[in-house]
């Protein structure tokens, strides 16, 4: 099992302020996003292997980090962090606010905001949410994914404790999830188990975003992207290699209240194992210097990169050290913003928290 352990935040920074080369600064703090130039090309070095771009597959932190920034929408979502130390702000992504709870904590309502699509053009609707919660409960068919829907919608159990619903492809116990996720309108209704005070930041898990049923491939679906986010994916994914994502021409930037998306372009190269990803973007050198990544640099390459003169900032080493990315891309100059060298808070799983992703959530569904 894979934790990523600065990938929340990593990514988060780097889509919305076009983050590339690292440095080392007592403090520092981002130049607004939206005085950002827009255009160029972001290029992103991971080891990975990227399992599956399947929202309801999604569990590793910095494929969801990236995800959410890049194609996958969701109700709600977490700000770009503007301070190394807080945790950032949880806002509306395609909802209108952060969600209503009613019965004590029990019931959580949310409306779908006007103008967003997918990449075809089509509108993004409240059963189109409701229809990519109710995969999770596919448990034969969508595997290795995060089953915080199983454990907290209010849907009947069988004797042994699963679910008498099997999920959107053969139906059975189709009737209870209706009665515990209901649409009316772009009105979306979650009624839960017992009461839960921060379902509304579970929400901004991928597990809980939207998928088009006609788009949908079922047990087959791996690396298949349908985008409703700012980007769309140009070609196919390679295993291994990775692919492309250029612009969703059908995104609409006023109806997205969290991503800027700069870049023009985003390559994802795949397969890059840490060490060279990190040491190529220590040297700033050609398209390199427009790189990012989300893994974490190893010990030693840490050291030289807080004390090698031609990367180290020119203020002094602080006894609590924090990362920074000079942000540009292949477009523009440089801006600074931070992330802290401990590990990036990703959202809580019932309780806040700033420990990884993956070490606070439930186990994951079984993979065959």
């Amino acid at each position: 099992m894979r934790a990523g352990r600065s990938g929340a935040l990593a990514v988060a920074v780097a889509l919305a302020l076009s983050a590339c080369s690292v440095s080392l600064v007592s403090s520092a703090r981002p130049t607004p996003a939206a005085d950002a130039p827009v255009g160029g090309t972001l290029y992103m070095l991971r080891l990975g292997p990227v399992d599956s771009w399947d929202p309801q597959r999604l569990y590793v932190a910095a494929d969801m980090a990236f995800a959410g920034r890049v194609f996958e929408r969701t109700l709600t979502s977490w700000a770009p962090a503007t301070e190394q130390d807080t945790l950032p702000d949880l806002v509306p992504d395609l909802a209108t606010d952060t969600g209503t709870a009613t019965s004590g904590g029990r019931v959580w309502r949310f409306t779908l905001r006007d103008g967003v699509t997918w990449q075809d053009g089509k509108p993004v609707t409240c059963d189109d949410v409701k229809y990519g919660v109710s995969r999770t409960f596919a448990t034969a068919q969508i595997t290795g994914g995060m089953a915080n829907a199983l454990a907290l919608l209010d849907v009947p159990s069988n004797a042994d404790g699963s679910s008498t619903y099997a999920g959107p492809y053969v139906r059975t116990g189709q009737g209870g999830f209706d009665k515990a996720v209901t649409c009316s309108g772009q009105a979306i209704t979650f009624k839960l188990r017992k009461p839960v005070p921060d379902f509304n930041q579970l929400v901004a898990l991928p597990a809980f975003g939207p998928v088009r049923a006609d788009k949908d491939q079922g047990a087959t679906s791996t690396t298949e992207i349908f985008s409703n986010g700012p980007y769309m994916l140009q070609g196919v994914w390679a295993p291994g290699n990775g692919a492309t994502f250029v612009r969703n021409p059908h995104w609409d930037r006023t109806s997205d209240p969290v991503r800027q998306a700069h870049p023009s372009r985003i390559d994802f190269e795949e397969g890059i194992p840490v060490e060279s990803a990190v040491s190529r973007i220590m040297t700033t050198a050609g398209l390199d210097s427009f790189a990012v990544t989300a893994d974490s640099a190893p010990p030693a390459l840490q050291n030289d990169i807080m004390f090698t003169p031609s990367i180290k900032a020119s203020r002094p080493i602080p006894a609590r050290r924090s990362w920074t990315i000079s942000c540009r891309t292949s477009a523009g100059r440089r801006w600074p913003t931070s992330k802290s060298a401990r590990r990036s808070p990703s959202p809580p799983t019932g309780r806040h928290t700033s420990r990884p992703l993956a070490e606070t959530s439930p186990p994951r569904r079984p993979t065959p």
